[in-house]
């Protein structure tokens, strides 16, 4: 099997169901770009760098039990190709028969590129983000030459034939460029368009950036258009007014746990540092998080995070014909923050009272 069709078959087992044991993994607290937007703590992203210690992650990898066999990890940040010893990480996850995939603003994909090409075949996927359908758009949001850079990183991937994904933030300012965004994607290379609706972090920043239920609506008929138009598949992956029950993240699903770059086995990176929550460990992080096997904190974390999915189904079950569904409820990500009391007052009171989709 060719090295496209095999990473082809990988990406239909995840979207399938069945998939790996997903770990997140925070590989490194910094990010080198400033996007207003971003829903990790400002704190963590500049302050003092934290690396995590490859060796705690490989030591996780070994110590798998046999339930959660295989795994896959996937690295976030902060920006993960900052950790100076990624090569060393995705080389000890290989020959330990796991396998990686993460998300990268392409400014530093230089540093990383030898050793992804070195274990393509223990890699799933991997992601570029993107702000805009040319320079000023994007810089706009992330910073001067941040464009080039991430053009030069997908022409880079391209010509080694490492198939990647693009992901776009849907917001008031990127709705209406929609098809020029995914063009440019496609030009780059990308196999997928992943548009996901901004997980709002205060009041400003859902008044500025945060979407209608009719704004969303016609982001998800115009990525049905252009899924059709485009050789990429194109869709929006997240939405604040879905109305379905049960487990929309691995996590709750009992698939997936998170490393932080601390060490700690949590039950999710967004839970344990959104932008404007509390940094104080709360139910999301178990006692001796930083010690704990992933066997162990599964063990301790699976009913807390069955509490947050049971506490929004239970919630949409009460909906009556007519009633109107407001993000705090239909984001199943900021229903779970809300759950966790990881969202300001503020914030959750503009929610409740903003317009909502009719049942």
């Amino acid at each position: 099997m060719s090295w496209t069709n095999w990473a082809r078959s990988r990406y239909r087992q995840f979207r399938s169901g069945r998939a790996p044991f997903f770990v997140s993994v925070e590989l490194v607290n910094l990010c080198n770009l400033h996007c207003a937007y971003c829903f990790r703590d400002e704190d963590m992203l500049y302050g003092k760098a934290m690396y995590l210690d490859p060796a705690r992650l490989l030591g996780l990898a070994e110590g798998l039990p046999k339930d959660l066999h295989p795994a896959t990890f996937s690295f976030t940040g902060g920006e993960p190709t900052l950790h100076p010893r990624f090569g060393d990480i995705v080389h000890g996850l290989a020959e330990r028969g796991a396998t990686y995939s993460f998300v990268s603003n392409g400014w530093h994909f230089d540093r990383v590129f030898d050793a992804v090409v070195s274990t393509r075949k223990a890699l799933t996927s991997f992601c570029f983000s993107l702000d805009g359908a040319n320079a000023a758009e994007h810089d706009a949001m992330r910073g001067s030459g941040s464009f080039d850079r991430l053009v030069s990183a997908t022409t880079k991937a391209r010509e080694a034939r490492l198939p990647f994904q693009v992901n776009i933030i849907l917001r008031k300012d990127t709705l209406s460029r929609m098809e020029a965004m995914a063009i440019v994607a496609a030009r780059m290379g990308a196999k997928v368009v992943n548009f996901g609706t901004l997980l709002p972090t205060s009041t400003a920043a859902h008044e500025k950036w945060g979407l209608s239920w009719a704004q969303e609506t016609l982001a998800r008929e115009e990525a049905a258009v252009l899924c059709r138009a485009l050789r990429p598949k194109v869709e929006v992956v997240a939405g604040l007014f879905d109305l379905a029950p049960g487990a929309h993240c691995r996590p709750l699903s009992g698939r997936g746990l998170n490393v932080d770059f601390r060490g700690r086995v949590t039950l999710c990176g967004n839970l344990s540092s959104f932008r404007g929550s509390s940094t104080a460990p709360g139910r999301e992080i178990p006692e001796n998080a930083a010690t704990q096997t992933l066997g162990q904190a599964f063990d301790a974390l699976l009913p807390i995070g069955q509490g947050s999915l049971a506490a929004r189904d239970r919630e949409l079950s009460l909906l009556e014909k007519g009633e109107t569904i407001n993000p705090l409820l239909g984001s199943p990500c900021l229903s779970c923050l809300n759950h966790f009391d990881k969202l300001s007052p503020g914030l959750v009171a503009m929610l409740q009272a903003g317009e909502g989709r009719r049942v």
